[in-house]
């Protein structure tokens, strides 16, 4: 959104540039070529102002969300994720679940239309060690709407087998951190928004892990069915 307004008023200050241009030499002189320029500038002040109209639609359009979508994007965070908690227990291969869309999608789509979700909008990064402990944390679109959440965070250790799932969600005065589950809606209570980094310490606090360890943690973005995992020394994998 902020993008196609910057564009808009680059596009307008140009085509007025050229347009003010063009009505200026033409005091001086009249030309087929001087009156191709200021159709040019006319051009592009009209551009520019369907730039800024179709801004103002999108920016109208983030801010409300139709019931499909609600229904989707509520499926997905609060009985997808925790779904694959559960099926992660009984089956560690069930783990490349957590990270690809593609499986996402078809899992969705089993219950809603997966169409509904701007699936460009969710990202999902990976903290800590791949092999041992770590934290995923997933990006949601913005949640405009009660109770949809901002951010989702699966924290794994398989060694003590523990595979908890939390999620920053909107509520009508502010956010509340929960861990919702297949069996209940555990909740921690009211808190401020937050930025990324503040939500993983928040978990940590609570599966008492040690925050200094995440500056020893690296960061994996997902891309497509794919992502990359880079070690402590640099090397990067591919884990799915």
């Amino acid at each position: 959104m902020r993008k196609q307004k910057t564009a808009a008023i680059i596009t307008l200050l140009f085509g007025l540039y050229v347009l003010g241009m063009g009505i200026y030499i033409i005091s001086y002189e009249m030309s087929f070529y001087i009156l191709l320029i200021v159709l040019f500038g006319i051009s592009l002040i009209i551009a520019s102002l369907y730039l800024f109209i179709k801004s103002r639609k999108r920016a109208n359009r983030e801010f409300t969300l139709t019931n499909s979508e609600k229904d989707a994007l509520r499926y997905f965070e609060y009985i997808l994720l925790p779904t694959y908690i559960e099926r992660i227990k009984e089956n560690t291969e069930e783990e490349f679940r957590f990270f690809a869309d593609s499986t996402w999608k078809d899992d969705i789509s089993l219950r809603v239309d997966p169409r509904c979700i701007d699936w460009g909008e969710i990202s999902c990064e990976l903290f800590g060690d791949h092999d041992s402990e770590y934290i995923l944390l997933y990006d949601f679109p913005t949640p405009f709407d009660v109770p949809l959440a901002k951010y989702g965070v699966v924290y794994i250790n398989k060694q003590k087998q523990i595979y908890n799932y939390f999620t920053l969600e909107k509520s009508l005065n502010g956010f509340m951190l929960c861990s919702p589950s297949l069996e209940g809606h555990k909740n921690y209570g009211k808190t401020a928004d937050m930025k990324k980094i503040e939500f993983i310490k928040e978990v940590c606090k609570i599966q008492n892990i040690d925050e200094s360890q995440l500056k020893n943690w690296r960061i994996v973005k997902r891309k497509s069915s794919v992502i990359k995992y880079m070690d402590i020394d640099g090397n990067i994998y591919h884990i799915c």
